[in-house]
């Protein structure tokens, strides 16, 4: 739980000053209320299959106008391309049909230098249920096949969790930091661990 509380943080102050915020595979809803009770401004939209469970705890909260909701699986999203600033999915990764054709849906959804944030379990971790987690390089090659220039990917590690992070704006900013070092661009694929992720993964 521990984990879990430290993720949906780490994405509620990511999101907290964003315009236009999606939750992909929303379930409850409870991460994009987070965000309505921080961010006074922004358009707050969450889609899943079974939106009815989103429905119920957005109008309990109290966030009905806020918060507008739409049933659609994550391959196939009716929304305007290039729309949000900010997206994210929190542990909906493993649920999704088609995790390539997600993948390139919600890059549609994205606007430009806005940012994506994609949390799930860890390969290794036990979580009871008979579910496929992907390792990092299982991530990036979900990514490659999607059709993301991973030169615009990080992966982080938040306990149980691996986090992706894509932002073109952000690549740009520590680019030009890196730049003026010794480091390759290879240096803004480093996990915290240190690792560095090859441009051509391979499955693990």
């Amino acid at each position: 739980m521990f984990d879990t509380r430290k993720v949906e943080i780490f994405i509620v102050e990511r999101g907290a000053r964003r315009k236009r915020i999606l939750d992909v595979g929303c379930g409850d809803c409870r991460l994009l209320i987070k965000l309505a009770e921080r961010n006074l401004l922004s358009e707050l939209w969450c889609v899943d299959t079974y939106i009815e469970r989103a429905v119920k705890n957005i109008n309990r909260r109290g966030f009905s106008q806020r918060i507008k909701c739409v049933r659609a699986k994550a391959e196939n999203i009716p929304l305007e391309s290039h729309f949000f600033n900010s997206i994210y999915s929190f542990r909906s990764l493993h649920e999704f049909y088609n995790p390539v054709r997600a993948l390139k849906e919600i890059r549609r959804l994205l606007a430009s230098k806005g940012e994506l944030i994609i949390a799930d379990w860890k390969k290794e971790v036990k979580t009871g249920m008979f579910e496929r987690y992907y390792g990092k390089e299982e991530l990036l090659k979900l990514l490659e096949s999607a059709g993301y220039d991973l030169h615009y990917v990080k992966l982080k590690e938040i306990g149980r969790f691996n986090i992706i992070l894509y932002s073109e704006k952000d690549f740009q900013r520590n680019f030009s930091k890196a730049a003026s070092t010794s480091f390759s661009p290879s240096f803004l694929r480093i996990s915290d661990s240190g690792i560095p992720f090859s441009s051509q993964p391979t499955a693990s």
